[in-house]
């Protein structure tokens, strides 16, 4: 429950414009597996069995770079499609107000932490493909951040936020034995777990970015036109949160 505040939030960190070069990254990502998919259906499929998250090879044989490159892979091309729109759209949103670390750096990992814990909830022999447990860690990572930092809305309205848009994008319109519900779960824990800690980690860097002003004053804000007219930031700042 946030204190009864003197002051109101004009800004924050995340509702300012996010980094140069965000969807950039975000379309080389998805183009990543793409190229990554592509490729594992030629060949007969011995590609695929040489690097999707097969259980056996993983636990047995000791070949963790599966967790890796498992979350590249798909099964078929619609597969491919339905993760790559969710994967462009959050990849854009870590990278853009969070930074490399984030994305891909935390992801990736985090990512492949995923793949190894919903492993362990199945048979030895069991073998998982695509990014969904990553794509779910991404929004766990996202949803968390926003209703920590943007403080320009209630917190109830926050939520509410966030209740909408995962009722659209991350619920399942019909169950599928193929698909790896325990990983989408696994992953929406993961990134609700680093969102929160990176929150309090950077909570400092995160509230000095919010733009405040007195209520007394809110008469006299410049309205968004002039805003954008606004001075840039002293040379040397930097206004990304790492």
């Amino acid at each position: 429950m946030e204190n009864k505040r003197d002051y109101r939030i004009v800004r924050t960190h995340i509702s300012r414009r996010p980094r140069e070069n965000s969807l950039l990254v975000a379309v080389i990502g998805v183009l990543l597996m793409f190229v990554a998919s592509l490729y594992a259906w030629q060949d007969g499929g011995k590609i695929m069995a040489d690097f999707k998250g097969d259980s056996a090879a993983i636990f047995n044989g000791g070949e963790y770079i599966r967790l890796f490159t498992s979350q590249l892979l798909h099964a078929d091309l619609k597969h491919l499609i339905s993760n790559s729109v969710f994967f462009l759209f959050f990849s854009y949103l870590l990278f853009g107000y969070f930074g490399f670390w984030v994305f891909p750096v935390l992801t990736a990992l985090l990512g492949s932490l995923v793949i190894y814990l919903t492993l362990l909830t199945y048979p030895l022999g069991v073998s998982l493909l695509g990014a969904s447990g990553t794509v779910y860690l991404m929004a766990g990572f996202w949803f968390t951040c926003y209703i920590c930092i943007e403080r320009s809305r209630s917190v109830g309205r926050r939520i509410m936020h966030v209740f909408g848009i995962s009722l659209i994008l991350l619920i399942p319109s019909a169950v599928s034995p193929q698909v790896s519900y325990s990983s989408h779960m696994i992953g929406f824990s993961i990134g609700l777990t680093a969102g929160l800690i990176y929150y309090f980690r950077h909570k400092e860097q995160l509230m000095a970015r919010e733009e405040r002003v007195p209520y007394i004053a809110e008469d006299s804000l410049p309205d968004e036109s002039e805003r954008k007219n606004e001075a840039p930031s002293a040379e040397g700042e930097d206004p990304w949160i790492m």
